[in-house]
Protein backbone atom coordinates (compact mmCIF):
# COMPACT_ATOMS: atom_id res chain seq x y z
CA UNK A 1 0.00 0.00 0.00
CA UNK A 2 1.13 3.52 -0.74
CA UNK A 3 1.12 5.41 2.57
CA UNK A 4 3.44 8.26 1.60
CA UNK A 5 0.66 10.85 1.93
CA UNK A 6 0.09 9.77 5.52
CA UNK A 7 3.77 9.91 6.41
CA UNK A 8 4.04 13.53 5.20
CA UNK A 9 2.15 14.75 8.28
CA UNK A 10 4.68 13.35 10.76
CA UNK A 11 8.00 14.76 11.88
CA UNK A 12 10.72 13.56 14.24
CA UNK A 13 10.01 16.36 16.72
CA UNK A 14 7.96 15.91 19.86
CA UNK A 15 6.64 12.66 21.29
CA UNK A 16 6.51 9.57 19.16
CA UNK A 17 3.12 9.43 17.36
CA UNK A 18 1.05 6.30 17.02
CA UNK A 19 2.08 4.56 13.84
CA UNK A 20 -0.22 5.44 10.92
CA UNK A 21 -0.51 1.78 9.90
CA UNK A 22 -1.85 0.88 13.34
CA UNK A 23 -4.29 3.77 13.25
CA UNK A 24 -5.49 2.74 9.79
CA UNK A 25 -5.94 -0.85 10.93
CA UNK A 26 -8.19 0.01 13.85
CA UNK A 27 -10.09 2.65 11.87
CA UNK A 28 -10.83 0.45 8.85
CA UNK A 29 -11.52 -2.60 11.02
CA UNK A 30 -13.96 -0.50 13.00
CA UNK A 31 -15.68 0.50 9.76
CA UNK A 32 -15.68 -3.15 8.66
CA UNK A 33 -17.41 -4.22 11.87
CA UNK A 34 -19.95 -1.39 11.60
CA UNK A 35 -18.39 0.88 14.23
CA UNK A 36 -18.27 4.48 13.02
CA UNK A 37 -17.87 6.34 16.31
CA UNK A 38 -14.34 7.14 17.48
CA UNK A 39 -15.43 6.68 21.09
CA UNK A 40 -16.75 3.20 20.33
CA UNK A 41 -13.55 2.32 18.43
CA UNK A 42 -11.55 3.55 21.44
CA UNK A 43 -13.73 1.47 23.78
CA UNK A 44 -13.21 -1.55 21.50
CA UNK A 45 -9.42 -1.07 21.59
CA UNK A 46 -9.64 -1.28 25.39
CA UNK A 47 -12.12 -4.17 25.70
CA UNK A 48 -12.06 -6.32 22.55
CA UNK A 49 -9.24 -8.72 21.78
CA UNK A 50 -9.49 -8.29 17.99
CA UNK A 51 -8.94 -4.54 18.31
CA UNK A 52 -6.22 -5.08 20.94
CA UNK A 53 -4.39 -7.32 18.49
CA UNK A 54 -4.61 -4.75 15.69
CA UNK A 55 -3.54 -1.92 18.01
CA UNK A 56 -0.51 -3.95 19.18
CA UNK A 57 -1.39 -3.24 22.81
CA UNK A 58 -1.45 0.53 22.33
CA UNK A 59 -4.51 2.53 23.31
CA UNK A 60 -4.92 5.81 21.42
CA UNK A 61 -7.59 8.04 22.90
CA UNK A 62 -10.82 8.72 21.05
CA UNK A 63 -9.59 12.24 20.32
CA UNK A 64 -6.41 10.87 18.76
CA UNK A 65 -8.46 8.48 16.60
CA UNK A 66 -10.79 11.29 15.57
CA UNK A 67 -7.91 13.69 14.84
CA UNK A 68 -6.27 11.02 12.68
CA UNK A 69 -9.51 10.44 10.79
CA UNK A 70 -10.11 14.16 10.22
CA UNK A 71 -6.49 14.83 9.23
CA UNK A 72 -6.51 12.09 6.60
CA UNK A 73 -10.17 12.29 5.55
CA UNK A 74 -9.37 13.07 1.92
CA UNK A 75 -6.89 10.16 1.71
CA UNK A 76 -9.14 7.47 3.23
CA UNK A 77 -11.19 6.67 0.08
CA UNK A 78 -8.01 6.04 -1.92
CA UNK A 79 -6.59 3.85 0.84
CA UNK A 80 -9.85 1.90 0.99
CA UNK A 81 -9.61 1.34 -2.76
CA UNK A 82 -6.06 0.03 -2.32
CA UNK A 83 -7.27 -2.39 0.36
CA UNK A 84 -10.06 -3.71 -1.87
CA UNK A 85 -7.66 -4.19 -4.81
CA UNK A 86 -5.11 -5.90 -2.54
CA UNK A 87 -7.80 -8.29 -1.32
CA UNK A 88 -8.72 -8.97 -4.95
CA UNK A 89 -5.08 -9.78 -5.77
CA UNK A 90 -4.93 -12.20 -2.84
CA UNK A 91 -8.18 -13.89 -3.99
CA UNK A 92 -9.90 -12.91 -0.75
CA UNK A 93 -12.87 -11.57 -2.69
CA UNK A 94 -14.35 -11.42 -6.13
CA UNK A 95 -16.56 -8.78 -7.64
CA UNK A 96 -19.44 -11.13 -8.40
CA UNK A 97 -21.61 -9.71 -5.62
CA UNK A 98 -20.50 -6.44 -4.10
CA UNK A 99 -22.35 -3.75 -2.18
CA UNK A 100 -20.69 -0.52 -1.21
CA UNK A 101 -23.42 1.53 0.42
CA UNK A 102 -24.71 0.04 3.65
CA UNK A 103 -27.04 2.89 4.56
CA UNK A 104 -30.20 1.85 6.34
CA UNK A 105 -33.38 3.77 5.66
CA UNK A 106 -36.52 3.22 7.70
CA UNK A 107 -39.20 1.99 5.34
CA UNK A 108 -42.86 2.81 5.47
CA UNK A 109 -44.19 0.23 3.03
CA UNK A 110 -46.61 -1.91 4.95
CA UNK A 111 -49.42 -3.67 3.12
CA UNK A 112 -52.00 -1.37 4.73
CA UNK A 113 -50.25 1.77 3.48
CA UNK A 114 -49.60 0.50 -0.04
CA UNK A 115 -52.25 1.40 -2.61
CA UNK A 116 -53.26 -0.21 -5.86
CA UNK A 117 -55.28 1.49 -8.61
CA UNK A 118 -58.59 0.61 -6.93
CA UNK A 119 -57.44 2.14 -3.61
CA UNK A 120 -56.14 5.28 -5.31
CA UNK A 121 -59.47 5.81 -7.13
CA UNK A 122 -61.34 5.32 -3.86
CA UNK A 123 -59.17 7.95 -2.16
CA UNK A 124 -59.64 10.36 -5.07
CA UNK A 125 -63.45 10.06 -4.75
CA UNK A 126 -63.20 10.68 -1.02
CA UNK A 127 -61.01 13.79 -1.55
CA UNK A 128 -63.34 15.16 -4.22
CA UNK A 129 -66.37 14.77 -1.96
CA UNK A 130 -65.02 16.68 0.86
Amino acid sequence: MDLEKLYEYYSSEGNQPYHPKMMLKILFYGYYTGIMSCRTIWDSVINRSDFMYLAVGQVPSFRTINDFRLRHLKDLPGLFTQIVLLCKELDMLDFKYMAIDGQKIKANASYKKSKNLKGIKKNMRKYKQG
